[in-house]
């Protein structure tokens, strides 16, 4: 990255996003199913370190934009700097930390369609997301991998899995993470500098991995995209502090 940019820790929580938007997971789950009289499944990890799900891109904008106003009023925002979604580039480089492999803990060994050795240690996702999990949920199906139980899950509370060797946890696993981006099909093949997207586009990216997702879909290089208006129990987000895009 040719400037200097912050990551957060951990995905947004359920409390982050109380405390500073106003509303909670039933409201959120209520946009995306109006009229279900009955969202007891849909409110599943939905204690206050789970991390945040069921917010659509723009709605993590406007988490970002809030959080830039606070900031700006508290006088504390860096000059050139504001607090947005991260590139899609950005993502990648702050998920591998100075690593090459699959991901961050090591490179990935697949042990049948939802588990890998070694995941587990950093990530929640379809291989052991169910163990341990209380209430609500949604079913997952056993795999073949003697780490791939099945039974009901959901989100997880962030911060639960060995960080990357920057700190980070919960790159891989847990929620997909929007990115700013409109995704490229085809990435540059040259060096690029702080790569973006396309200028326009009804998608945006997500990367990462989820609860539900096989081990294959949660590595550093695995790329996927959802529309920019699309809620979901698999994709929250966290925020960046970059260099302001309009700079």
């Amino acid at each position: 990255m040719a400037r200097p940019f912050w990551l957060g820790r951990t995905p947004v929580t359920h409390g982050q996003w109380r405390a500073l938007m106003g509303t909670d997971l039933a409201a959120q789950a209520q946009k995306a199913f109006p009229g279900n009289r009955d969202l007891s499944q849909l409110l599943a990890g939905a204690d206050e370190s789970a991390a945040m799900y069921l917010v659509n891109w723009r709605e993590a904008m406007e988490f970002c934009s809030r959080l830039n106003a606070r900031a700006r009023a508290e006088g504390s925002l860096p000059a050139g700097y504001e607090f947005t979604l991260p590139t899609e580039a950005q993502w990648e480089y702050a998920c591998r930390a100075g690593t090459a492999d699959a991901t961050y803990g090591e490179g990935l060994r697949l042990a049948g369609e939802s588990s890998a050795a070694g995941l587990g240690r950093i990530a929640w996702y379809a291989g052991n997301s169910s163990v341990g999990y209380e209430g609500p949920g949604w079913d997952t199906v056993a795999g073949s991998g003697e780490n791939s139980p099945g039974g009901r899950a959901g989100p997880r509370g962030v911060g639960l899995k060995q960080p990357n060797a920057w700190g980070l946890c919960d790159m891989l696993g847990n929620v997909y993470q929007w990115c700013r981006d409109v995704p490229a099909e085809v990435l540059p093949a040259d060096d690029v500098t702080d790569p973006t997207g396309p200028v326009s586009g009804l998608d945006r990216v997500v990367r990462g991995g989820s609860w539900h997702s096989g081990a294959a879909y949660c590595r550093a290089g695995y790329r996927a995209w959802n529309m920019a208006d699309g809620r979901s129990q698999f994709i929250g987000f966290r925020v960046a502090l970059a260099p302001s895009h309009r700079d």
